[in-house]
């Protein structure tokens, strides 16, 4: 594929395995889809969606599909009211517009540090640990404060940053451990998950 992209918008793709249809976890990503390192790194997240046949996930597959139909069918509604997408649309318009985050210089320490334990990670295909990968992490990072409306993106933004890039990369930053969630529901989970990254990266 040969194109020349120019544009400042978010661009989102998908893609299926180039040659059996099927995800071959012994190739990397390059080999599995068949396209250039060179295209897949100005991606800042590729996430692998794979499916998996295990009793527990079907199960729990089917369960959200059925309440989704029963939901609609008896026109209830939902205990969390969420917003609709004009709402959703005005707040990101509103915040893009009046916040410009600064990275701090502890957080931008810390996304360095990833930086580094990422190059010299065997697990991680060279796509992914580019220069390029260091701006994306700025860059998310400053839309991560962004999105919660602050003028500073802090180590708060760059420790969810970093999990939400190990869902992506699964470069085992955490051990044997699943990267945990980034969507903290406690400030003891944020230092939980904080102090395991600040250890892993020699920073404690």
């Amino acid at each position: 594929m040969v194109c020349r992209i120019n544009t400042r918008t978010t661009i989102i793709a998908a893609t299926n395995p180039l040659k059996t249809q099927k995800w071959d976890p012994n190739l990397d990503l390059l080999q599995n889809t068949g396209i250039a390192s060179s295209l897949l790194s100005r991606f800042d997240l590729i996430f692998i969606m794979v499916d998996e046949h295990s009793p527990e996930t079907d199960m729990q597959k089917a369960n959200y599909t059925l309440m989704k139909q029963c939901i609609s069918n008896f026109r209830s509604e939902p205990k969390v009211k969420l917003w609709n997408e004009e709402k959703l649309r005005e707040y990101i318009n509103f915040v893009q517009k009046v916040f410009e985050p600064v990275v701090t210089e502890e957080a931008e320490g810390l996304l360095r540090a990833y930086y580094t334990y990422l190059r010299q990670n065997p697990r991680v295909s060279k796509d992914r640990k580019s220069v390029r990968m260091l701006e994306s992490l700025i860059r998310l990072s400053e839309a991560h404060a962004r999105l919660l409306m602050k003028s500073e993106a802090t180590v708060f933004d760059a420790v969810s940053v970093i999990i939400l890039m190990e869902h992506t990369l699964m470069s085992c930053l955490f051990g044997c451990e699943p990267p945990p969630s980034c969507l903290f529901k406690t400030h003891h989970e944020y230092l939980e998950a904080k102090e395991a990254i600040l250890y892993r990266l020699g920073l404690d």
